[in-house]
């Protein structure tokens, strides 16, 4: 026998082995199998998102609640409840523990409304409401899709009582919930699909904060999570998002002012950079600053703020190296500059902007 054969003969041998071995590896998942596992973790992603959602609503709320008199004075307060709604549906109602033949069936979309987080702390969470009872009514008004039991929890004037009509493991349950005040018109979203939920993120628009999924997992505290929060809602209360429009405007007509005068575009484009990252520092200096203070007032830690930083710029070196024409601050600036302002505040004597008694911590 050739060599050449030989190895021939071998190889055969061997696709034959690894042919053997890939018909045994353990038993088979049918498809319809496969179709229910896949929609069972659905359901529990879906909760899991959910829970996540109650826990940067909590610290949302607690920083709105300890805006200063008159920030609040410069709007009017809505109902809170603490309370997170959605569709009984046959993933995440079985992530509940619903049954599914009272559900309905897979596919099957029933016209009853799920909690499907309460908030902690939050006014649902003190009524003893908890995520998987269903909501039948609101003051004895029936409620069958999500949208219609939001609103009849928005027509509810803060400090009233109200009556909500639960259903909890099959038996009918009435509980009075006392409703809060969102004292600031800021609503809290977590954004857990698309291509920006795979970033460190987070940012504000209009009338809400938004925070990535992959940023809240980097979290390790609720205090640190209010660093995030404190500095966004900042942004907010400072008006910082009409005048980035301003600042905006601004480089572009220096940019075109010194694109015109030296017939060199990239120049043009790098002064016009210049003046719009400078104003972005300046508003991020001061979003850190003012979201100090505004966690400082609610409880949190503000001691971590700065150790967020050192995490940051340790665990994502990118951080480190920003350039110059960065929109935000350095971490190393940050880290610096916070901790200096995180020691005028712990030396302030005590007085009424005494923080608030602290809210529970995670991790």
């Amino acid at each position: 026998m050739t060599p050449r054969r030989g190895a021939f003969l071998a190889l055969i041998a061997s696709s034959g082995l690894m042919a053997g071995c890939a018909t045994t590896m353990g038993p088979p998942v049918s498809p319809s199998e496969y179709q229910m596992a896949r929609s069972v973790l659905e359901g529990k992603a879906q909760r899991f998102r959910y829970a996540q959602l109650a826990r940067v609503t909590s610290v949302g709320i607690r920083l709105l609640q300890a805006l200063p008199l008159d920030v609040q004075a410069q709007a009017t307060p809505t109902p809170y409840t603490g309370l997170l709604v959605a569709p009984l549906e046959w993933e995440l109602g079985r992530a509940y523990g619903i049954p599914g033949e009272f559900i309905g069936g897979q596919g099957h979309e029933r016209r009853v409304v799920l909690i499907a987080a309460v908030v902690p702390g939050g006014p649902a969470a003190r009524a003893g409401v908890k995520p998987g009872d269903l909501l039948r009514s609101v003051n004895d008004f029936p409620v069958r899709t999500p949208s219609e039991a939001i609103e009849s929890l928005r027509r509810l004037a803060p400090g009233s009582t109200v009556s909500l009509g639960l259903e909890r493991e099959g038996a009918p349950v009435q509980v009075s919930l006392v409703v809060d005040r969102r004292p600031y018109p800021v609503r809290f979203k977590l954004v857990a699909d698309g291509p920006q939920a795979d970033s460190w993120n987070a940012w504000a628009a209009q009338g809400e904060i938004n925070v990535t999924s992959r940023l809240l997992a980097f979290m390790h505290s609720d205090d640190e999570l209010a660093v995030v929060m404190g500095h966004e809602l900042a942004h907010l209360v400072r008006g910082h998002l009409a005048k980035g429009l301003g600042t905006s405007l601004l480089g572009a007509v220096v940019a075109e002012a010194v694109g015109q005068a030296t017939g060199v575009g990239d120049l043009g484009n790098l002064a016009g950079g210049v003046v719009d990252s400078g104003f972005s520092r300046d508003f991020e200096r001061e979003a850190d600053y003012v979201g100090l203070q505004f966690m400082y007032r609610a409880g949190y830690d503000i001691r971590v703020a700065p150790l967020l930083w050192e995490r940051v710029a340790t665990e994502m070196p990118r951080g480190v190296a920003i350039p110059w024409l960065a929109s935000h601050p350095s971490d190393p600036e940050r880290m610096v500059r916070l901790q200096r302002e995180v020691d005028e505040l712990m030396a302030q004597p005590a007085s009424s902007a005494t923080p608030a008694p602290r809210p529970p911590r995670r991790g």
